[in-house]
């Protein structure tokens, strides 16, 4: 199974995600998707539930772990064709 993710891009803060930099965190299941975000730390809230291709929102330095971790770097056009085909 791969836990995948792609380049930190910037993004307007909001006051649902208050940060400047933004990634996407995907995997082949959502288990191992919920998994691998309880190993990173990663709140609840950062989750999104894409009926294709669930994913979750992360920060620059979580970016940095989940890669120190095994995640595969992708680009965002790569989980944008996974939403459109799951």
């Amino acid at each position: 199974m791969a836990i995948c993710i792609d380049k930190l891009m910037s993004c307007e803060p909001t006051r649902r995600w208050p940060f400047e930099d933004i990634c996407h965190l995907v995997a082949d299941s959502p288990d191992e998707l919920h998994e691998f975000a309880k190993k990173l730390g990663v709140s609840s809230e950062w989750f999104e539930p894409h009926s294709k291709c669930p994913y979750y929102n992360l920060t620059g330095n979580r970016r940095e772990a989940a890669l120190k971790l095994g995640a595969i770097e992708i680009d965002l056009q790569n989980i944008k064709d996974r939403m459109g085909e799951m």
